[in-house]
C-alpha cells in the first residue's frame, strides 16, 4: 500500500462539455473531487528549460488504484488560487492493483511567471 506516501491532496477538475440553444459548444472545468498524491519535481534537466520560452515540464504522480482521475484531468492545490495547474497526460496502473502513475504536464495560465 502506498497511502503512507500519498502527502499532498488535489482537486481534480474534469473538462465538461456544455451546449447551448443553438448548437455551440463550450468546455469548463469542474470538480470531481479530491484525491490523494506523491508529486515528483520536474526532471533536472526540465528544470533548467523552465524559464525559457517553450519549455515544457512533465511530472510524475502516484495516487491510490481506487482514485478517479482520466487523461485530460487536471489537478490543481487550491482552488481560490490556482497557481499552478498539472494536466493528466495518461493514467497507468500497476499489474497488482496497489497504485495508478499519472504522466502530467505543468499548465501555466498566460502571462504568468
Amino acid at each position: 500500500m502506498i497511502g503512507h506516501l500519498l502527502n499532498r491532496r488535489v482537486t481534480v477538475l474534469r473538462p465538461v462539455i456544455t451546449t447551448d440553444e443553438v448548437g455551440g459548444q463550450a468546455v469548463a472545468l469542474e470538480p470531481a473531487g479530491t484525491i490523494p498524491v506523491k508529486i515528483g519535481q520536474p526532471r533536472p534537466d526540465e528544470r533548467t528549460l523552465g524559464d525559457q520560452w517553450g519549455a515544457r515540464l512533465t511530472h510524475v504522480a502516484h495516487t491510490l488504484a481506487t482514485a478517479d482521475v482520466r487523461r485530460g484531468d487536471e489537478l490543481v492545490d487550491d482552488l481560490d488560487q490556482p497557481s499552478e495547474r498539472l494536466r493528466v497526460i495518461s493514467v497507468i496502473s500497476d499489474s497488482h492493483g496497489t497504485y495508478r502513475r499519472l504522466e502530467l504536464e505543468a499548465v501555466q495560465a498566460e502571462g504568468a511567471r
